[in-house]
């Protein structure tokens, strides 16, 4: 019924994804367990929590029975609930493209571990350590290519925390903040689960390399045992990105070559 869905209705969209994201442990046993889930796992969560908002039509959600809800009302619900599968489709896309970050560089330095290893230690009221986002940039670069209540709740948070992860969204704010709505792109450009040592390379390339370098930075200062590999990493996507676009300025060159013969 309607009043199943009525979340989906709401004018509040931190409240809409507090509803949503609390979710996933029911359906992921793996994040029932705080401190013990794999970057692996939390991906593939978030993986199939994705593809869940790009599949849902926002038309479906509420219906009407005899005339009730009436015709005005059925179509501001559906408003709502289209406005809301929106802002949670882009929040969503920009936490699978944050934890995607990670499980590449997890798969090219030695494999799966947890998600502590890689972003520090959820705090606690008795245990606060260094994390991962700890020292990332705060102000998006590009907030005009944004959707505001996106960033918004990305940077400050939804309405409760969770067992499994906080409020905030740090990684996926300075991702989402750097790259605005292109992060749709980068999704579908890669095959992102199950990660490979090839697609994890890929996707590494895709996305822009200070981004990545800022981000692998802070990593191997957490993650202190793969530190020497994650570096390799960022110097071997540095130097496929030059040899990349080497290439690519040699096929203008032909191209403009032929155009004036």
């Amino acid at each position: 019924s309607n009043r199943d869905v009525g979340n989906f209705g709401s004018e509040d969209r931190a409240f809409f994804l507090d509803n949503t994201w609390s979710l996933l442990p029911e359906t992921n046993e793996a994040l029932r367990s705080q401190y013990l889930y794999t970057v692996r796992e939390f991906q593939f969560a978030v993986f199939k929590m994705n593809g869940f908002f790009n599949f849902l039509d926002p038309a479906v959600i509420f219906t009407s029975f005899r005339g009730v809800p009436p015709d005005d009302a059925l179509e501001a619900m559906t408003l709502q609930a289209r406005r809301n599968m929106e802002v949670g489709r882009k929040y969503v896309g920009a936490k699978l493209l944050a934890v995607s970050v990670l499980a590449a560089f997890c798969e090219l330095t030695g494999g799966d571990g947890p998600m502590s290893l890689f972003m520090g230690d959820l705090p606690s009221r008795h245990h606060v350590s260094y994390r991962l986002e700890d020292d990332l940039p705060t102000e998006p670069v590009c907030l005009e290519e944004c959707d505001e209540d996106v960033f918004n709740i990305l940077a400050h948070g939804r309405k409760t925390e969770t067992a499994f992860d906080i409020r905030q969204s740090p990684l996926a704010a300075y991702l989402y903040g750097c790259m605005g709505d292109a992060i749709e792109r980068c999704l579908t450009q890669v095959k992102l689960y199950p990660m490979t040592k090839e697609t994890a390379m890929e996707f590494l390339k895709a996305l822009p390399t200070e981004v990545i370098a800022r981000i692998a930075e802070n990593m191997a200062k957490v993650a202190v045992s793969r530190a020497d590999l994650i570096e390799e990493v960022v110097d071997k996507v540095v130097s496929q990105r030059i040899i990349q676009e080497g290439d690519h300025e040699d096929d203008e060159d032909d191209d403009d070559d032929d155009e004036t013969k």
